[in-house]
């Protein structure tokens, strides 16, 4: 419950709040379908026999080819009268199953069961919040859904934003509906609840959870990386062991050779953000001169971090090798270990102390609601330890 609601109201307000569809200009693959629209009001659907229990489907059943979901019964949930329904799930998941296309009829029964699960829990919980957006007189204007719609347009390029509307099988006009449907709650938890947590009520937190506050040692590095430029996989490939041995040891030679003719300039003077644009293979030369921000101890390979954790702000570093290649490394500043200042984390905290008050006003509606769940997750299955350490962690 805390999860999903929490992820409703602070971090799944990004899924359109609730619209059903995600959308990302980075990530374009499918994420699991938000809550949908409620049901249309005063509908009427048959319920389950009242002696009938409503099983579980089997994790072993092959999955309707016309539809993975076709195993729901009619009614998946009920909140009070109102009931939610298969056809409701099936509309919220619609997107999902678009994205999965062909996949979707060859995935694990059980994957289908515990997604309708979480799908139905998503519902009833939207319901719920539904209920308190309307008793608290929230609405949602047709310039707010404009407004939202405008937002996620700009994320996309060209024709980026279509092309997902077009494989999620959904038209603007859909879009906008669910967007209104679903934009209350992220206007109730931004009008109605943020406000209602007051400077004093986070500060009261900040001082009572000063164990939270605390920062580690860090330091804020630039750097320049010269990676050894192996021969290509068909060259590669017709070396024998000793060559392939040779030529590595031939590109970590260059590597570092050219890494000391880019320190010899530095020692002469010359700007590192430029050296670093023009030489460094790791993507913050080109983009960002070299810096890396701010890293605390652990979030580095150990040959890096010993070295930026040495310097003093303004020092430039010899090279310094790692798995990675050569690197010169620039400490811009340093930060001992401390506590985050209250005007630093104030905002935070206000939206985490609403989130927790969104949470209780749900609770409470839902143990005055009489709510039953006829779709359960999947016992989980104890799963086997995955062998390996941990990737290395690179600058």
């Amino acid at each position: 419950m805390k999860k999903l609601l929490m992820g409703s109201l602070v971090g799944s307000l990004t899924l359109l709040y609730g619209a059903g569809i995600a959308f990302s200009a980075d990530d374009t693959k499918p994420a699991a379908p938000a809550p949908a629209a409620e049901a249309d009001a005063g509908k009427k659907v048959a319920e389950p026999d009242a002696g009938k229990k409503v099983a579980e489907p089997d994790a072993g059943k092959k999955v309707a080819e016309a539809n993975p979901l076709e195993f729901l019964p009619e009614v998946v949930a009920k909140i009070g009268d109102t009931v939610i329904t298969k056809k409701d799930v099936m509309e919220e998941a619609k997107p999902f199953l678009a994205m999965q296309g062909e996949a979707a009829q060859s995935a694990d029964p059980g994957m289908w069961n515990d997604l309708a699960a979480q799908v139905v829990e998503s519902l009833v919980e939207r319901k719920l919040i539904d209920k308190l957006v309307k008793a608290d007189k929230v609405e949602v204007t047709d310039e707010d859904v404009q407004k939202e719609l405008d937002s996620i347009k700009k994320q996309f390029e060209g024709g980026q934003f279509e092309e997902i509307m077009k494989q999620q099988k959904m038209t603007e006009a859909d879009l906008k509906a669910k967007i209104k449907d679903g934009y209350g709650i992220k206007k109730w938890f931004e009008t109605i609840i943020v406000p209602s947590v007051s400077d004093a009520d986070a500060e009261k937190f900040y001082r009572e959870n000063q164990d939270k506050m605390k920062t580690d040692e860090s330091v804020n590095a630039s750097h320049i990386l010269i990676a050894p430029k192996m021969p290509d996989e068909a060259a590669m490939a017709k070396m024998s062991e000793e060559e392939k041995a040779k030529a590595e040891d031939k590109a970590k030679a260059d590597a570092k050779s050219k890494a000391q003719e880019i320190l010899a300039k530095l020692k002469q003077g010359e700007d590192f953000a430029k050296l670093a644009k023009e030489n460094s293979d790791c993507p913050s030369g080109d983009k960002a001169g070299g810096s890396l921000g701010d890293f605390s101890k652990g979030m580095m390979v150990p040959e890096f971090e010993k070295v930026a954790f040495t310097l003093k702000p303004g020092e430039t570093s010899d090279v310094v090798e790692t798995q990675f290649g050569c690197h010169i490394i620039k400490l811009n500043s340093k930060k001992d270990a401390g506590f985050k200042p209250f005007a630093e984390v104030k905002d935070d905290i206000k939206k985490m102390l609403a989130g927790e008050k969104a949470e209780k006003r749900v609770e409470d509606l839902k143990q005055k609601e009489k709510v039953e769940i006829f779709v359960k997750p999947s016992e989980p299955a104890d799963a086997p330890a995955i062998p390996g350490a941990k990737a290395p962690k690179a600058p």
